[in-house]
């Protein structure tokens, strides 16, 4: 795990290849260890998880501020999509250990404050916010203080917020970050990118 974090921020290292396991497995934990186990067989380098529960995302409302209102999901509770895209908490562990058995490293996503309490019993090693949580500066903190590795998405955010966030997770303590450029588009469409983004975050964030 060590070695591939160096390789994530080892800006002369060649790309590290994260597999991102998130609601694929559909419920079942089985199929989160088979994904795992493809994921080790197919040249991964490390494998991601989601930890949050629906109680860690949102309430069980019907009102029009928790409902879906637009692509597949439409009509739906945030609760319904969240309960059906879980990675559950009492699986974290049990999936945590099967990475560590078959050798391939792995961390997670935390969503509020008891995922990243359970992460660090599990002492992951690095840690991802997601463009959803980004924003969540007391979460960015939480995690930040805890002296580890972090990535975060953007992808929910503009340059104004991305720089509050950069500025909040440098002033909590995080001396190994990465901002990642991404569109929280499912699935995105072309028209939808436009990479010299990278290039605009680079040449703001550098000059703070």
């Amino acid at each position: 795990m060590i070695n591939i974090i160096k390789r994530i921020f080892d800006k002369n290292s060649p790309p590290v290849l994260i597999a991102e396991i998130s609601a694929n497995h559909n419920g079942s934990i089985k199929t989160a260890k088979k994904l795992i186990m493809t994921a080790k067989k197919n040249g991964a380098d490390i494998v991601k998880l989601q930890t949050y529960e629906p109680k860690n995302m949102t309430i069980n409302c019907s009102k029009k501020d928790f409902l879906i209102n637009e692509g597949l999901w439409k009509g739906y509770k945030l609760w319904d999509l969240y309960k059906e895209a879980q990675t559950p908490l009492s699986w974290q562990k049990e999936l945590f250990d099967y990475a560590k058995k078959i050798k391939i490293p792995c961390f997670s996503t935390p969503y509020d404050d008891e995922g990243v309490e359970l992460l660090e019993k599990l002492n992951s090693k690095l840690y991802k916010i997601s463009s959803f949580e980004m924003k969540d500066i007391s979460l960015v903190k939480k995690i930040c203080k805890l002296g580890k590795p972090v990535i975060i998405s953007t992808g929910l955010a503009n340059l104004k917020e991305i720089t509050e966030v950069y500025k909040a997770a440098k002033q909590s303590g995080c001396k190994k970050l990465i901002l990642l450029y991404c569109v929280s588009s499912y699935p995105a469409r072309n028209e939808d990118f436009n990479l010299k983004n990278i290039d605009i975050l680079k040449k703001k964030l550098k000059r703070l």
